[in-house]
């Protein structure tokens, strides 16, 4: 690690928590201290290696070499086309990280800089995470067999793999009873993904991550056999993204009866797919983009929503939907409405969320809304729930909810508040208590304001006055 900056926050907020800011000195000597103990080369395993052409050839190989033989990296990024002239360096390079290469990711990549690179991996001793993310449809050669001491794909327990060929198939079907995680993309060639699912019982795996946006014909039901209902049947999380009606999405959910995690993003589901979600009393984690249901886009009344056990939420209003009031256990809640038609559906499932039973006894860690009009109403009501940490994110909101946000109730409430990217919208026709953001941050100082736009409105909700 080349510097205490490069922690995360939440490390960063843990250890300045023991620092006594009022002693700048202290301060200074405990930072210089941490930053060359995170020098030792003990730290260096967690940087990760971004190869591609430009970096070869500014970089040189004898740094690369030295660097990766004293373990510093742990993950290889290989991005686009290793000019022939360079293969030598690159087979050189992951031979030297042979003991400290945890993850590789090949990221559109030739097939002769795939042949490099699968060459070496049966000399990897700790590989784990695999990626091959190519859209060129270049097949994937042979791993040789692991050369001595080294156990070579035998701990790889992570597949990320587009599905363009054969030879994608045929890495899945070599890991199949190892992997734990698999993440699949899926072009054109549907066929591929219904031949993965039915050939190999998956014993291992945990988590199925589907992404079919560029598959335009749809899978039935009926395709898929037993092998793969017994996969689904033990993962504890899926996703799955379509741009397509998901008929079988319905029949998977029905067969992931041990779901802990799921999200399903831009996919046409139907009522009987929403009921099947519900009947998940495992989940924990709900995310939920849909883009319309099938068999209805405005029923009346709407699908309810409603999961005892979900602890966080993620939703996209695009569809109409209801929550119900039981959800004890939650604690962390997203909307993102990316169109104007959905930030009123947006306002119905805020006032869902405020009946729910239990829910003003008890404080909520997070509560994002992203790309929602709020009016004072809508913000009046979020003034009343117990929450740590409120994000607005390129929200248009009334210019009335600076005077909400300073009252009483919502300091009590809310203990942070974050705008970022956001538009305030004010009103020739209304007075405001505050108008200026120096009056804000002298009232409101949980508050962090990031990017703003203002515009000011006349009587007939022309803009009127914008600026940033």
């Amino acid at each position: 690690m080349a510097s205490i900056s490069d922690l995360p926050n939440e490390i960063l907020d843990h250890i300045f928590s023991f620092l006594k800011m009022d002693d700048k000195k202290h301060a200074q000597l405990v930072c210089h201290g941490w930053n060359q103990r995170f020098l030792s080369p003990r730290f260096w395993k967690t940087l990760t290696l971004q190869l591609d052409p430009s970096r070869l050839k500014k970089t040189g190989a004898d740094a690369l070499l030295q660097a990766a033989g004293q373990g510093r990296y742990n993950c290889i990024d290989i991005l686009e086309r290793i000019p022939v002239g360079r293969n030598a360096q690159v087979v050189e390079l992951l031979e030297a990280c042979q003991f400290s290469l945890v993850e590789l990711r090949l990221v559109e990549c030739n097939a002769g800089t795939l042949r490099t690179v699968f060459g070496t991996l049966g000399k990897m001793c700790r590989l784990r995470y695999l990626t091959v993310e190519t859209t060129n449809n270049a097949r994937l050669p042979k791993v040789l067999p692991a050369v001595s001491g080294a156990v070579g794909l035998a701990n790889v327990t992570h597949l990320d793999v587009c599905l363009n060929n054969v030879s994608c198939l045929n890495l899945v079907r070599r890991l199949a009873t190892q992997l734990k995680c698999l993440a699949l993309t899926v072009t054109e060639k549907r066929d591929l993904l219904v031949r993965c699912l039915n050939e190999h019982h998956l014993t291992a795996l945990e988590s199925l991550t589907v992404d079919a946006m560029d598959c335009f014909v749809p899978i039935l039901p009926e395709e898929l056999g037993d092998r793969c209902w017994r996969t689904m049947a033990q993962l504890d999380t899926l996703k799955y993204t379509s741009r397509k009606v998901c008929i079988v999405l319905t029949e998977i959910i029905r067969n992931c009866k041990n779901l802990k995690e799921l999200a399903i993003d831009n996919c046409t589901v139907s009522f009987e797919c929403i009921e099947q979600i519900c009947a998940l009393q495992g989940l924990k984690d709900l995310t939920l983009n849909l883009y319309e249901m099938f068999d209805g886009i405005d029923m009346d009344p709407p699908p309810l929503l409603e999961i005892p056990n979900v602890e966080n939420l993620y939703l996209s209003p695009e569809i109409s939907l209801r929550l119900g009031k039981r959800w004890p256990k939650l604690t962390s809640i997203a909307f993102n409405t990316p169109s104007a038609f959905a930030s009123e559906r947006a306002k119905r499932l805020l006032s869902d969320i405020t009946k729910i039973e239990g829910i003003h006894e008890r404080r909520l860690r997070k509560f994002l809304l992203k790309a929602v009009d709020l009016d004072r109403e809508a913000i009046e009501w979020l003034q009343t729930l117990p929450i740590d940490l409120l994000t607005f994110e390129e929200c248009r909101i009334d210019g009335s909810v600076l005077d909400v946000f300073t009252g009483s109730e919502t300091r009590k409430n809310i203990w942070r508040i974050v705008m970022e990217e956001c538009t305030l919208l004010f009103s020739n026709e209304m007075a405001y208590n505050v108008r200026t953001f120096e009056a804000l941050r002298a009232k409101c100082p949980h508050l962090r304001i990031v990017n703003i736009n203002v515009t000011l409105k006349d009587c007939d909700g022309n803009d009127t006055f914008h600026f940033s």
